[in-house]
């Protein structure tokens, strides 16, 4: 059996209000047990969602020192925000999870789920959460969202000839060893981040990898996430990754128009 690690938690929000206190709280003790942080970014919220984890924290003072609200002076963007929580995780835990704060899942289950499919994998690195993988539910999941995301799961695999899952999850647990020297700051800063470094972690060797079913659905709050303008973005992307990366040989940051040598100049 692979080591049983506590981890920090990067939880990205933005105008959840009504939701965040709710998804905070369906979180059990065991899983509390497990957390060494959690790190909640507001993304420059309008609605008071700030206000909303604060008091979910005021409530709640038995686990309060072990939430962190950092509150983004702008919007960074979802994948702005990551970047943050991702280097901010590594100065205080050996493994990180990453999980929003709408209720398109039951976290508790996703988080207990990635973290006994990594303790039982000797070495493992990263298991993340797949919408499509068998045992995973979707059925609560809009139409039009499964279909894009399976045909870009394909494209994912045809284009790059990197086969996973689900190509876009962004529901992980990992090492935070995995994360150190990664371009992070120069990845998609949006909604495509997670496509982005699923393609950097899982376009080479040496990365011991799990996967855990997902229930999935809609969220009950809109999260702005354009699925037309997304697919259109990603689809380019995937086209001249593979191009780069399966036709000119280059590396995998490289084929994602970043110079490693000089990141700020891609």
């Amino acid at each position: 059996m692979a080591d049983a690690p506590t981890y920090a938690i990067v939880l990205p929000v933005y105008n959840l209000a009504a939701v965040v206190g709710t998804v905070l709280g369906g979180l059990t003790e065991p899983t509390w047990n497990r957390i060494d942080r959690m790190i909640v970014l507001d993304n420059h919220s309008t609605d008071g969602t700030p206000d909303a984890v604060q008091g979910f924290i005021n409530a709640n003072p038995d686990i309060a020192d072990r939430i962190d609200l950092v509150r983004n002076e702008r919007n960074l963007g979802y994948g702005g925000s990551v970047t943050k929580g991702l280097r901010l995780a590594m100065e205080v835990s050996g493994h990180v999870a990453i999980m929003h704060g709408d209720d398109q899942a039951d976290w508790d289950t996703v988080l207990t789920d990635l973290y006994e499919r990594f303790t039982s994998v000797p070495g493992c690195d990263i298991v993340l959460a797949c919408r499509f993988s068998p045992g995973s539910d979707t059925s609560g999941y809009g139409l039009a969202r499964r279909f894009g995301n399976h045909f870009f799961n394909h494209a994912t695999a045809l284009l790059t000839g990197v086969r996973m899952s689900d190509a876009g999850t962004a529901m992980i647990l990992a090492r935070t060893d995995l994360f150190r020297g990664l371009p992070l700051e120069h990845l998609d800063q949006g909604y495509m981040f997670h496509p982005y470094l699923n393609l950097l972690l899982f376009d080479g060797p040496g990365v011991t990898t799990a996967e855990v079913p997902l229930m999935w659905k809609d969220a009950s709050v809109d999260n702005h996430f354009r699925l037309i303008r997304y697919g259109l973005g990603l689809l380019r992307v995937l086209t001249l990754y593979g191009f780069r990366r399966r036709i000119l040989r280059r590396s995998p940051a490289r084929s994602l128009g970043i110079d490693v040598d000089n990141p700020s100049h891609p």
